[in-house]
């Protein structure tokens, strides 16, 4: 089978089509930009590492996965950098019409920018495996992190995080009085990507990693008789997930079966989260994950940190946020804490403790509590 450019079981046409819409996305893009302020745009994601997700509609190939594009500018104002967000926003919104799925632009980063950030999971990923769209071809030579040993662990517990609020959106969605399915649909999609969030999570554990999914496939399948996977019984699901990442097709479940295994995955996840934070801590936690995070010896909770962050605070809970113990903290911490209570079940972190980290009022209902839960996660996941 001849190598694919964007996906892993697209058809050569689909193949034309990508090139097709990426073609008419690169042309549109370069005209918003003014002579020489646009340095690259980047294809990321599952399509940048030939492996985006062709889905079947009515006997017809279609896409699954967004366009996940990087926008690399020279430097230039704060106004000016405003200005092109907002026109590739609108740009973003006029080719829903033209594109069949979601084109989403991320935020414009200069060379420097990207020299002075934290290395992330995300970054190591796009460096490693991405298509340059438009622009300078070698645009992230000398960028890092080049190297997964650069990445901290704490990115496995962002995106097992992240991946979990996936898995309480699903649940929110089966307490409507009924479901359709786009529902169906957005709930298995976050099952899956939950089950491979938590694979990759174990092979960081491991220190056996790979950018591309099927060679984290291999890993899982080498490593599946090992305690920290045998225990949890993951590698099955890992290898079903992505399928259905590469291929999604419908899973033939009852809405009563796929409840079922949506909150058999949610179990799971829980067993996930606790080895994660145990493996950080490097000793057992007893679950206590918000007593944990708050030690001031973290690198984290740096005191070049504790400014920011208090700004964050102030900006997202008013002043009634700066008066208890979360006020120098980063708002994802917020979000770590208080997971295990909103979605496990674990109650190690009492309700008056989950309401004041979320900025709730005393005595919220958890329905209410998952909502603020959900607003901060938008905003600092």
């Amino acid at each position: 089978m001849t190598a694919k450019k964007y996906t892993v079981y697209g058809s050569d046409a689909l193949e034309a089509r990508i090139e097709s819409f990426l073609s008419v996305i690169a042309e549109k893009t370069d005209e918003i930009f003014d002579d020489g302020d646009l340095v690259a745009l980047i294809l990321g994601g599952g399509y940048g590492r030939a492996e985006g997700g062709v889905g079947v509609q009515d006997g017809k190939e279609k896409l699954f996965n967004d366009f996940d594009l990087f926008v690399i500018v020279n430097e230039m104002p704060s106004g000016k950098k405003a200005l092109y967000s907002e026109k590739l926003a609108h740009l973003s919104e006029q080719l829903e019409g033209e594109i069949e799925i979601d084109v989403d632009f991320g935020p414009l980063k200069t060379l420097k920018d990207l020299r002075n950030l934290e290395p992330t999971l995300m970054m190591y990923e796009l460096i490693q495996a991405h298509i340059v769209v438009l622009g300078d071809k070698n645009v992230l030579s000398g960028i890092g992190p080049r190297e997964f040993e650069e990445v901290p662990f704490m990115e496995g517990i962002r995106l097992i995080m992240n991946r979990s609020a996936g898995l309480m959106l699903s649940r929110k969605a089966f307490r409507k009085s009924e479901i359709n399915d786009v529902d169906r649909e957005f709930i298995s999609r976050n099952i899956c990507k939950a089950i491979i969030a938590m694979g990759d999570v174990m092979l960081m554990i491991i220190g056996d990693y790979n950018c591309f999914y099927q060679g984290r496939l291999e890993l899982v399948a080498k490593h599946k008789d090992e305690a920290i996977f045998s225990r949890i019984g993951l590698s099955d699901y890992y290898k079903r997930a992505i399928e259905y990442k590469f291929r999604p097709v419908d899973m033939d479940l009852s809405d009563e079966s796929l409840e079922e295994w949506l909150e058999e995955i949610i179990e799971m996840a829980a067993q996930v989260y606790q080895v994660c934070f145990d493996h950080l801590a490097g000793k057992a936690i007893q679950s206590d994950v918000s007593g944990y995070l708050m030690q001031e010896d973290h690198s984290w909770n740096s005191p070049k940190d504790a400014a920011k962050n208090s700004i964050r605070t102030l900006r997202e809970f008013g002043v009634k946020g700066m008066m208890n113990k979360w006020f120098m903290r980063n708002p994802r911490q917020r979000l770590y804490s208080t997971l295990p209570y909103l979605l496990f079940g674990n109650e190690q972190m009492g309700k008056a403790q989950v309401c004041c980290a979320l900025g709730a009022k005393d005595g919220s209902e958890n329905i209410e509590l998952e909502d603020c839960f959900i607003g901060i996660w938008e905003k600092y996941n």
